[in-house]
C-alpha cells in the first residue's frame, strides 16, 4: 500500500465531472493472496496511473501455461503454454459476450431470478468481497497476513442466451 500519491483530485466523470475533491484514501495497493484451493494470487489496483496501460485486467498463472483476459486495451483472450515458448497467442472465447458486456451481471441476476437458482450477486458473496478488499487493506497496514472466512463459491458462469432488454 501507498499514501495518497495526490492530496486532491479532480472527478471525470458525470454528474460531478470537474469537481475537485480531497483525497483520503490509499491511492495504490497490491497485495498477494493465497486461496482455499491452493492457487497463490497477486492483486494490484492503482489510482496513480493517469496514462495508458496495457495490464491485463486478469491474468492466471499456472505451471503449464498463462492465460489472459480481455481489457479495452487487448480486447481478446490469449493464452501461453509450455509449447509456445514464452509467446502468446488468441483463442476463440467460448462464451462470447460481445454485446452488452456491461449489462452481463444484472442479465445473469434476472435469469437466476426467473429460473429459482442462487444469483451470483447474493449477500454473502458480497459479504466475501468486501472482506477481502478491507482486509487487504488492513494487512498492509499491519504488516502481516489476515485469514479471511471464506464463502460458497458462485457456480460457473453458463452462456446466456441472446437477450435483449425491454425499453
Amino acid at each position: 500500500m501507498s499514501p495518497p500519491t495526490w492530496t486532491e483530485r479532480t472527478i471525470s466523470s458525470e454528474p460531478k465531472k470537474g469537481t475537485v475533491i480531497p483525497v483520503e484514501v490509499d491511492t495504490h495497493l497490491a497485495c498477494i493472496m493465497d486461496f482455499q484451493g491452493g492457487a497463490v494470487g497477486t492483486l494490484t489496483t492503482s489510482f496513480d496511473i493517469r496514462t495508458a496501460y496495457t495490464a491485463p485486467a486478469i491474468e492466471i498463472m499456472g505451471e503449464s501455461g498463462s492465460i489472459s483476459m480481455p481489457t479495452q486495451a487487448v480486447p481478446r483472450v490469449r493464452i501461453s503454454g509450455l509449447e509456445d515458448k514464452g509467446l502468446w497467442r488468441d483463442v476463440p472465447r467460448t462464451h462470447p459476450y460481445e454485446k452488452d458486456l456491461r449489462g452481463i451481471g444484472i442479465a445473469d441476476m434476472a435469469m437466476a431470478i426467473r429460473s429459482g437458482r442462487p444469483h451470483r450477486a447474493g449477500a454473502a458473496f458480497a459479504r466475501h468481497t468486501l472482506a477481502v478488499m478491507l482486509a487487504a487493506h488492513a494487512s498492509g497496514r499491519a504488516g502481516r497476513w489476515l485469514d479471511i472466512p471464506t464463502c460458497e463459491r458462485p457456480a460457473p458462469m453458463a452462456r446466456l442466451p441472446d437477450f435483449q432488454l425491454d425499453p
